[in-house]
């Protein structure tokens, strides 16, 4: 008798949340390499909370060939106000 065991569920890629996968570019190194679910997200910009603030990132029109993904740039850092 065999016994069919399933195959485990992928872990999460860094950069796919429910609404789809994207790529970062700039901004703090620790958010590129493993971000969170982003605060904001359109179809032209991302908002991520971040240590005591938000990191924003804007989609690059001018992508480096990869069309699977869209490539979003960090723009700025803004505080939260205490």
């Amino acid at each position: 008798m065999t016994t069919l065991v399933p195959d485990p569920q992928p872990e999460p890629r860094p950069g796919a949340t429910d609404a789809g996968a994207f790529r970062l570019s700039g901004g703090p190194d620790r958010l590129v390499d493993l971000p969170p679910v982003p605060q904001r997200r359109d179809a032209s910009r991302l908002t991520f909370r971040w240590t005591g603030g938000y990191e924003h990132y804007e989609l690059d029109r001018h992508t480096d060939g990869d069309t699977t993904m869209p490539l979003y740039r960090w723009t700025y850092r803004t505080e939260v106000a205490e």
